[in-house]
């Protein structure tokens, strides 16, 4: 059984992982539409394959009637097709496809990483297809695994409901976008289920996630950060809207005159923080730092005005 650890920014990952190249393969069903369909996704890492169809293709019955049978079995030929040709030629077959039937095509080729080839064709095609479901998400099984791992402490942060209470005074619009236990002035607290996500702000145009990095316990603010970052990355992952979003993790600093911040802290906190902004920019995030309240929710507003 591949077994989860943490890598060195704290993220889990596989320990065996496997990093693979992937492609969405899009039918028209109809010559000359517009119309087009993700029916499968084809997976190539180093030494193994992976060509996944559609498990929920009886769902072409609703939008074809009568013709889902003929294009559901069109499908089932292009993917046995596109196997064969991915077992002769590799890695070319995604680059440069030749696939079985006008209208077919493959998606933009990206690099992706997980437990198989098997378990990433999955957990892609369930993203980007109405015509599959994933077993399960490799997101939900590493988020777990994350809980089992780190023996956090509980933690409360009252960011979150300082930065609703100042944006709600003056834009009571925004207010909107807070979770639920944010508006009804609840603290956050450490999540009773491992598969729970939690997002404090989702906007139009920016998701964002708040934590407060204190100059007296860094290393628990930075496993607090660290857990908050990780809800980011899923939350994007799973984000299935097709306007696409910021994701930001925003922080706030103490001061630097801070009474708690010696030389020696000042130190270890400039370190931690570093390592936060590198753990941030791997997880393809934004890490955005200030020293007030207010200047948080002018940077919020900026964000939902553009």
């Amino acid at each position: 059984m591949n077994e989860v650890v943490l890598d060195s920014y704290g993220f889990p990952r596989w320990r065996d992982e496997v990093r693979a190249k992937w492609a969405p393969l899009v039918f028209s069903p109809i010559p000359g539409s517009y119309e087009r369909l993700v029916v499968a996704c084809a997976v190539v890492g180093p030494g193994s394959h992976h060509v996944q169809v559609g498990n929920q293709l009886s769902r072409l019955g609703c939008l074809y009637g009568a013709e889902a049978e003929i294009i559901s079995s069109a499908v089932y030929h292009l993917v046995n097709s596109l196997a064969e040709d991915i077992k002769q030629r590799g890695i070319e077959a995604l680059l440069e496809p030749r696939l079985a039937l006008e209208g077919a095509e493959l998606g933009r080729v990206r690099e992706a990483a997980g437990q198989s080839v098997e378990s990433i064709a999955h957990d892609w095609l369930a993203t980007l297809s109405s015509f599959h479901i994933a077993p399960k998400k490799d997101a939900d099984i590493l988020l777990r695994a994350a809980h089992s791992l780190s023996d956090a402490k509980s933690r409360v942060d009252s960011l979150p409901i300082m930065v609703f209470d100042s944006l709600s005074k003056k834009h009571l619009e925004l207010s909107a976008y807070f979770s639920e236990d944010i508006r009804n002035g609840r603290v956050r607290r450490r999540r009773n289920s491992a598969f729970e996500v939690t997002i404090d702000f989702s906007g139009k145009k920016l998701v964002a996630n708040f934590a407060t990095l204190g100059a007296g316990g860094v290393s628990a603010s930075a496993g607090n950060i660290k857990e908050r970052l990780w809800d980011l990355k899923v939350d994007r992952e799973r984000d299935k809207s097709k306007k696409v979003r910021a994701h930001e993790l925003i922080i706030k600093l103490p001061d630097d005159d801070h009474p708690e911040l010696t030389d020696r802290k000042r130190q270890n906190f400039s370190a931690v923080l570093s390592s936060l902004e590198a753990q941030a920019d791997e997880a393809e995030m934004r890490l955005r730092s200030f020293t007030s309240v207010r200047s948080i929710s002018e940077h919020i507003e900026k964000r939902e005005a553009a």
